[in-house]
């Protein structure tokens, strides 16, 4: 079967304050990690804020930032709160505290658990860092799925159901525009999978809710975890574990997370049928050696989507099984997730 047929703004820190790249990027420890017990959330706190500016395109130039009146009721932020945040982050005695905070937040994470980030507040799943055999293990894929390949991937989130009709709205309602006829399935259908709707438009959500399309890479490792499995749950096709052909009777989608037996071994949900998900890569063929972080050629004609859908059969809908399409091309079996990386959550 054919396939195409079926279907951030950097920071400009000066050197003063060059200590916002150690709270963003992690990785020191400092000797008392205990000095931070007392300035945790403010840290915290801080760093949220930081990253909103950022994320809304404000340069920020030393202990200055630029940034005009009405951008600066939009993001609720006074001044002078601002400039102490800065002028904290700035000061060498605070290193300490920034660091062990840093460093906490890190190593408290474990697989599966769950926080509301991101603009939008979703659920997201934590998923640690590790190292999978990606493409057909299984010995009964397709040729794209060759040659099989070891990835390892830094830890990142990602949101425990597909975006639904009601969160998509919340994004069009704060002046965004979508390509795809979006509405045309939502009515009432909040909690469904939003379909319908091109991969800018799936870029475009996740850009807005502070997060990014998942990598083709970091969505087969949140599906198969690291032992490889051919669904989600398992190895073994279960007609309860997944909206598909075989038990939608009259209907199209699923409310998302309607299959919570069939999650993944993070605990991610519908990463089988219901709708296939756009995901960044441009198609390609898979490399012939080890990777790490992998995100797919420079440039292409085709964006690869994932996972299946309400529509198709139990081997479709395996977790290393590829498909693409235009990045224009839309339809009522297709939506998306998005992921955040953990050095940018928030």
């Amino acid at each position: 079967m054919d396939k195409r047929a079926r279907g951030v703004p950097s920071y400009y820190l000066s050197s003063s304050l060059v200590l916002f790249s150690c709270l963003t990027l992690g990785g020191l420890v400092p000797e008392d990690p205990s000095a931070a017990a007392g300035t945790r959330a403010e840290i915290l706190s801080m760093r949220k804020d930081l990253l909103e500016l950022d994320k809304d395109g404000i340069y920020m130039g030393g202990r200055e930032v630029t940034i005009d009146a009405n951008r600066l009721k939009t993001l609720a932020l006074k001044p002078d709160h601002l400039r102490g945040k800065l002028t904290f982050l700035s000061d060498p005695r605070n290193a300490s505290a920034v660091l062990a905070a840093r460093e906490l937040r890190r190593t408290a994470l474990k697989a599966g658990d769950v926080q509301r980030l991101g603009r939008d507040g979703a659920e997201m799943v934590f998923v640690p860092e590790g190292t999978i055999m990606m493409g057909d293990t299984h010995g009964d894929g397709d040729p794209d799925e060759k040659p099989t390949h070891q990835v390892t991937l830094s830890a990142f989130w990602i949101d425990r159901t597909e975006v639904t009709n009601a969160q998509f709205a919340v994004f069009v309602q704060a002046g965004n525009s979508a390509q795809g006829d979006w509405q045309k399935y939502a009515k009432g259908k909040d909690q469904h999978p939003v379909v319908n709707v091109t991969w800018h438009d799936a870029l475009a959500y996740c850009r807005w809710a502070r997060k990014r399309l998942p990598t083709e890479a970091e969505w087969e490792y949140a599906a198969r975890g690291t032992d490889g499995r051919k669904y989600p749950w398992g190895n073994t096709w279960e007609d309860t574990q997944a909206r598909f052909s075989g038990n939608r009777g009259n209907e199209t989608t699923a409310p998302v997370g309607s299959y919570p037996t069939g999650a993944s071994p993070f605990g991610v949900l519908d990463l089988a049928g219901n709708v296939w998900e756009w995901v960044q890569d441009w198609f390609g063929p898979y490399p012939g050696g080890a990777v790490r972080n992998p995100t797919g050629p420079s440039n292409g004609a085709w964006r690869l989507i994932r996972g299946g859908s309400w529509n198709l059969v139990p081997g479709v809908l395996r977790s290393s099984n590829r498909a693409w399409f235009v990045p224009e091309y839309r339809s009522i079996s297709l939506g998306f997730r998005c992921v955040q990386g953990v050095a940018n959550q928030g």
